[in-house]
């Protein structure tokens, strides 16, 4: 795989040495000039391409000759044109010292007239020269014109001014004779002349060469620049290593170089560049190169080579870099050859050490080997090259992106096997982790089965479960008691600590007053300050409220105020808090030793406490203020300590303030409140979070019981069944329980517990174990729910403290959880709460039987009334429409039976027509009422919204001969059935009503929409409208209105006659 690898770059290599090679194999040497001229009538510019104009270019030293205008003179005139020059002929490529015939008599620096003569075919076209190196200015001149100046040419230092200018010159060729003339001077480079050929090609042929030239230039560029800028990245993400920024700032030199070789972007870009600083930015990518290039391979392989050479390297290196930056182009010139045979012994040494790691098979070195034999390669061409020993041009920067190349396919393939063994570690971290979880989850379990025996027994004999005790007793049953506390508490502690490092605590936020939580934190802990001179203040105001996990608040309090009476011997220990923006800023501040300013950051990490000194006096674990500072984080808050030694401490932390407005929600401060927090469970809950504060002395744990002697009594005489396979906890439960009075039932397992039951044994309550043999304490819960009572309480006391087996257990059909240790004033505070929830239970049972028959009862009752509503509001209904319907067709039909009957003597077939029309709008009447009446089941299709209205209105203008001005705007795809009908009924109404007491002959209807509604309005001009009191038409008008939500206007319309305007609700999609 290896060497197949290696073949495939030595191929990509040779690809890209073909590749980039093309750009001057275009440039053909078939022809040569001689003696100022050169015969290119054969030459056929698609078949040959661009050809260098090398050979014997006439030539005058020390004069700048004027051009010939050789389009007039004849073939032969031309050939003899160069005769007359005083130098001769000059070799092109070549520069003024290097001809052996002329060079007793011209020098570097001078002026010099260049003539060729180029004879071609009879053409008429665009052209082109490409002029890469003169030094250091000229004029060039194309038969007899002017057609590009570079620098200014002079015959002195003082009037020629270097500079190096875009190669390509496009001009204008017409006959078939060419003449070629350049005015060349030379003052500032330490060779003049001609260095490199110049091309000659038809216009596309050179246009298409310089642009391919610039686009790899380009490319090269922005290739290297982008993983310079990748490599400088990586050493800011990881600044121990430096082989990072050595490469990174090579490849910088070198794609700055790239714009400043070959075809020269920069000048593309910069054209009037400073001729000195075009030249030191040249050489300074280069010289400096060399250094980076060596640290950073030193830097990969730091044993296979020697820090002398590579100091030796660096110093001659930033030596010559000295010479470039304070001396000119004529000096640090000199330096050139020197320092590019120091940079091939350099990748000598290179390539001989790579070798050997090589062969000794160190990773990546074979890869790195191929990259530096491409660039010892394209390095030595580069020296052939700037001394015309061959026509490839300048090679190094595509070397040096071969080389970037392969270093950047290195760079991956470590990054690859890094991720890959990073994953592997990642998984077995993965796999050690959840090995310690659950390490310390059976240890936990298995510490805290004992610790309950301890505490339980020593606890129960103290109260005298086994009888009377001397005080002595007492006092050393409670020493043990107190020993086994702080051992639980620190269990907790390191689990807490655990749980918060992997993120597995879960917050159950509410509102909390501050007030109230200090005071229970304070009067837990206040038995701590037994035999010091401390007063405990709480000056945080009742209004204030955070959203806070109760019990989370509880520790973190515990934890500081813990802390301070730890640390204080006499004085004050005070809460106050303040707001700040939407935050709530909580302070403890004591009076105690203070600490010292280096330790003001290390006190909140894991097991800090300042120094072994502060352990050996006052004790503990230095967890506590870590736990703080994560739950005060995991809450979005912040802590900090403001303190001086000898002066007293000030710890200080941050909570989300509780909404905004206090009227939003009602209120969780005062004495329903204070009540609330001190209730017996929640006092018990938060002791085992006050490790910090146990650690440092002897706490009594016999808190008074705020239960009321009738509800001691309510739950005294209970049986209860015990299940758990060990004794000691057995035992314990036995002397809790029955001296609070309670029948005693004990079972070793789950099984025995299930077989009591099955026998007859009715308990009042269960409590039992998890981890049982045979029989786990999730499935008796299973078993007792699906086969004895469903709602008889059971409590699980465990040690298993999870939230997944805290969720198990509730999902089995647990009432309560319990976590062991337990103290005998918690587990009795909840199996006193559960034993009167039983009570309640039952007795609602009771009370919902009763008041089940009653609301039977009283449904039925209702149910009579309802019916008797329901007739009334259908009554009401029938009412209306028949209303609506007779009130239109007797208006009608009175009109039509008044003017028959003033016809009939002058013209009785007028008058029938009249009859028969009251006479159909009798039937119509009759048959909308029967509608009305449900008595009525038309077949024929309901006519639609449209089709109403307009017959209502066609009707009325026939029978009534009023005219109705219509203007419908409105879909009626927009309007629901009940829409429609609030719409037609009063369009109906309000014609009826109009003609019968307005005397109203014109009328005007608009429907439209607007925005989110929908507006009818009908007009007239009868008799004003006065409102006293509304028909029934007009009352239930207004009540289907309001009932759709809509709004109704009726009044005079302009002083005269009445108007009604109801808007609606457009219909939701």
């Amino acid at each position: 795989m290896k060497s197949a690898r290696a073949v495939f770059m030595l191929l990509l290599t040779c690809l890209c040495l073909t590749s980039f090679g093309v750009q001057s194999l275009h440039a053909t040497a078939i022809y040569k000039a001689k003696q100022g001229t050169m015969d290119l009538t054969r030459w056929d510019s698609e078949r040959d391409g661009i050809i260098r104009l090398d050979g014997e270019w006439g030539f005058d030293w020390g004069t700048f000759r004027e051009p010939a205008h050789s389009r007039t003179e004849s073939g032969d005139d031309a050939a003899t044109a160069c005769l007359d020059c005083k130098s001769g002929y000059f070799s092109v490529p070549g520069l003024w010292n290097s001809d052996t015939e002329l060079r007793p008599m011209i020098s570097p620096e001078g002026y010099a007239t260049y003539r060729l003569f180029i004879r071609t075919s009879e053409v008429n076209g665009l052209y082109g020269l490409y002029i890469k190196s003169i030094h250091s200015s000229y004029r060039l001149y194309v038969n007899g014109e002017l057609i590009s100046t570079v620098g200014m040419p002079g015959t002195s230092p003082g009037t020629t001014v270097g500079r190096y200018g875009k190669p390509l010159v496009l001009f204008h060729h017409e006959g078939a004779l060419l003449e070629v003339m350049l005015q060349v001077a030379n003052y500032d480079f330490p060779t003049g002349g001609i260095d490199k050929s110049i091309l000659f090609g038809s216009e596309e042929q050179m246009v298409a060469f310089w642009q391919q030239g610039l686009a790899r230039n380009l490319f090269l560029f922005g290739s290297i620049l982008t993983i310079a800028i990748y490599h400088l990245v990586l050493y800011v993400l990881r600044r121990n290593n430096r082989s990072t920024l050595y490469f990174s700032l090579f490849c910088f030199m070198m794609a700055i170089r790239t714009v400043f070789v070959n075809e020269r972007f920069i000048l593309v870009l910069y054209p009037e560049m400073n001729y000195e600083l075009f030249v030191k930015v040249s050489y300074l990518t280069a010289y400096l190169g060399l250094p980076l290039l060596i640290q950073y391979i030193y830097g990969l392989y730091p044993a296979y080579f020697s820090v002398r050479t590579v100091r030796f390297v660096n110093g001659i290196s930033l030596l010559m870099s000295g010479i470039i930056l304070v001396t000119n182009v004529k000096i640090y010139h000199n330096t050139l050859p020197y320092f590019q045979a120091f940079i091939l012994l350099v990748l000598m040494y290179i390539l001989a050490r790579l070798g050997l790691a090589a062969f000794r098979r160190e990773q990546g070195t074979v890869l790195l080997l191929i990259a530096f034999v491409n660039l010892f390669i394209f390095s030595a061409n580069d020296i052939l090259y700037n001394h015309n020993l061959n026509q490839l041009g300048t090679l190094v920067p595509f070397g040096m992106f071969i080389f970037i190349l392969l270093q950047s396919f290195l760079l991956s393939v470590n990054f690859s096997k890094a991720f890959t063994r990073i994953k592997q570690l990642s998984d077995r971290l993965m796999v050690l982790d959840r090995s310690k979880d659950q390490f310390l989850h059976n240890t936990s379990h298995e510490l805290k089965t004992p610790l309950q025996g301890i505490i339980g027994l020593t606890e129960s004999l103290a109260e005298g479960s086994a009888g009377p005790l001397p005080p002595a007793a007492i006092r050393q049953l409670r020493l043990i008691q107190s020993s086994g506390q702080r051992l639980s508490h620190l269990v907790h502690d390191l689990l807490d600590f655990t749980r918060l490092k992997d993120k597995e605590i879960v917050l159950q936020p509410s509102v909390l007053n501050i007030r109230d939580t200090g005071d229970i934190v304070i009067r837990l802990l206040r038995p701590l300050a037994e035999g010091k001179p401390i007063q405990f203040h709480n000056d945080i105001s009742p209004q204030y409220q955070v959203y806070a996990d109760e019990n989370r608040l509880l520790q973190m309090f515990s934890n500081l105020i813990g802390n301070a009476v730890k640390f204080t011997e006499s004085g004050s220990i005070t809460l106050d808090a303040g707001l700040k923006g939407n935050e709530i800023c909580i302070t403890v501040r004591d009076t105690g030793i203070g600490l010292p300013d280096d330790w003001k950051q290390s006190i909140f990490e894991a097991f800090e406490q300042g120094d072994g000194s502060i352990t050996r006096k006052y004790g503990g674990t230095g967890i506590g203020l870590s736990i703080t500072k994560h739950l005060v984080e995991l809450h979005g808050g912040r802590i900090w300590v403001e303190s001086a030694e000898g002066q007293g401490s000030m710890f200080s932390f941050t909570l989300p303030v509780h909404g905004q407005s206090d009227t939003s929600r009602p209120k969780l401060s005062g004495s329903k409140h204070n009540a609330e927090r001190r209730e017996p469970s929640t006092i018990e809950q938060s002791k085992p979070y006050l490790g910090a504060a146990q650690d440092s002395g002897i706490v009594e744990t016999t808190l008074a019981m705020q239960f009321s002697d009738s509800e001691e009594d309510h739950s005294k005489g209970a049986r209860i069944l015990v299940v758990d396979d060990e004794p000691v906890i057995l035992q314990i439960l036995h002397n809790h329980l029955s001296l609070a009075g309670h029948q005693v039932v004990q079972a070793g397992n789950g099984q025995k517990a299930l077989d009591l039951l099955a026998q007859g044994c009715d308990p009042d309550l269960v409590i039992t174990d998890l981890m049982m043999p045979h029989m786990s304490g999730y499935e008796l819960c299973r078993m007792i729910r699906q086969h004895v009572d469903g709602h008889l309480p059971i409590l699980i006391l465990t040690a298993r403290n999870q939230p997944s087996d805290i969720e198990l257990g509730f999902d089995a059909g647990a009432t309560d959880y319990l976590i062991k240790p337990v103290t005998r004033t918690e587990l009795m505070s909840r199996v006193s709460l559960h034993l009167k929830l039983a009570s309640w239970n039952d007795t609602i049972e009771q009370e919902v039987i009763k008041r089940t028959v009653h609301i039977r009862q009283t449904m039925r009752e209702t149910a009579i009334a309802m019916a008797d509503i329901s007739v009334v509001e259908e009554r009401n209904r029938i009412t209306k429409e028949i209303h609506d319907a007779m009130g239109y067709s007797l208006t009608t039909t009175l009109m039509q039976l008044e003017a028959g009957k003033s016809l009939i003597p002058d013209k009785p077939d007028e008058a029938l027509r009249h009859m028969t029309n009251s006479q159909e709008l009798v039937r119509r009447g009759l048959s909308d009422i029967r509608r009305s009446l449900k008595q009525l089941k038309e077949e024929e299709q309901e006519p639609s919204f449209g089709e109403r209205i307009n017959r209502l209105i066609r009707d009325t203008e026939t029978y009534t001969e009023v005219k109705i001005q219509e203007e419908i705007l409105l879909d009626q795809a927009l309007l629901n059935a009940e829409q429609q009908e609030v719409f037609y009924f009063a369009l109906q109404e309000g014609l009826t009503n109009g003609i019968r007491h307005g005397n109203s002959k014109q009328f005007q209807l608009h429907l439209s929409e607007r925005d989110d509604h929908m507006m009818f309005r009908l007009s007239n001009v009868g008799k004003p409208y006065s409102p006293k009191y509304p028909g029934i038409g007009l009352h239930y008008m207004q009540k289907a209105v309001n009932a759709l939500g809509g709004s109704i206007i009726i009044d005079d319309h302009r002083g005269r006659g009445c108007q009604i305007t109801i808007l609606l609700r457009k219909k939701e999609d």
